[in-house]
């Protein structure tokens, strides 16, 4: 029960992208695992040095998913995802991106949120990184933690911005991004936290400004 209940809240996205365009290369998920780490259809151990040499920090960010601990208190999975949202949205708007509906507690879950944030394709590769790496840096900024798999909607964005650069500079970038990411939640942090307070209170924002 407890891997399922893993695998299906990793396949949730915590920042719907509208008009976010498909591209032809191989986009990471969970149906298309094999063909873009290259391994047979069905997975066993004997493909795990194909794994780590392809994508092995990837994997790492499933490992401690796999061993995290869940909070308790469902009040605590709520801050977390209020936190979460929060700092997609902010970043996304000092960006100059349009945010729509901004939810938590969704369909019952309240570790699950989503933030509807305008495509980002006209940003530069560090602020695309920065608007991933967001939700998890705001959690660690106010110490809202939530579920153990939080944020691994953000790592596999994350992953398919970085699968077609060059293996010795994916390191350099995804730090670049999450400084990026620190860098305006510091300079907007006050505002993290006033829409992260609301969000706790009315569970749902639409047309936030």
């Amino acid at each position: 029960m407890r891997r399922q209940a893993i695998l299906q809240r990793a396949k949730t996205d915590t920042c719907v992208r509208s008009g976010e365009r498909r591209s032809s290369r191989t986009r990471f998920n969970f149906t298309n695992f094999p063909r873009v780490i290259g391994t047979r259809t069905r997975f066993n151990f004997t493909d795990l040095p194909r794994v780590m040499a392809r994508c092995g920090w990837l994997c790492v960010i499933v490992a401690e998913a796999a061993m995290g601990e869940t909070p308790d208190n469902p009040n605590d999975d709520l801050r977390g995802a209020a936190f979460h949202e929060a700092g997609h949205v902010v970043v996304a708007r000092h960006l100059g991106l349009n945010v729509g509906v901004i939810e938590i507690g969704v369909d019952g879950d309240p570790a699950k949120g989503k933030a509807e944030i305008s495509d980002d394709d006209q940003l530069s590769l560090i602020d695309q990184l920065a608007l991933c790496a967001a939700g998890i840096e705001a959690q660690e900024m106010f110490d809202a933690p939530t579920h153990d798999v939080a944020g691994f909607g953000d790592g596999v964005k994350i992953f398919n911005l970085l699968e077609d650069i060059p293996v010795e500079q994916r390191k350099a970038l995804r730090f670049a991004g999450y400084a990026r990411a620190i860098e305006i939640l510091k300079e907007h942090r006050a505002e993290v936290e006033l829409l992260a307070d609301r969000l706790l209170r009315e569970k749902r924002i639409t047309g936030w400004l």
